[in-house]
């Protein structure tokens, strides 16, 4: 059975690929715009952009144009601005 893909598999590597795992995206502000936003209670926000972004320093941090806000479950998000009127 080596080599062969089953369907759990597949769907990990898709779930992977769309949260943006393994530094995929761009930039911080792509990642918030793409995933919708990241759970930001202090430090897991920098930490989730970190794993999901190249590059990420204190300053494009700090940069972003983003709120944290309560949102899904009432757990605190780092929100993209232009969409945080949704959660």
């Amino acid at each position: 059975m080596l080599g062969r893909v089953t369907e759990v598999e597949t769907w990990r590597r898709w779930t992977y690929a769309r949260q943006r795992l393994g530094q995929a995206a761009a930039d911080p502000g792509s990642v918030l715009r793409e995933v919708v936003g990241v759970y930001s209670s202090h430090p897991s926000a920098p930490l989730s952009l970190h794993a999901r972004c190249r590059g990420l320093s204190a300053a494009a941090f700090h940069a972003l144009d983003a709120l944290r806000l309560p949102a899904m479950r009432s757990s605190i998000h780092l929100l993209p601005r232009e969409t945080a009127h949704l959660a």
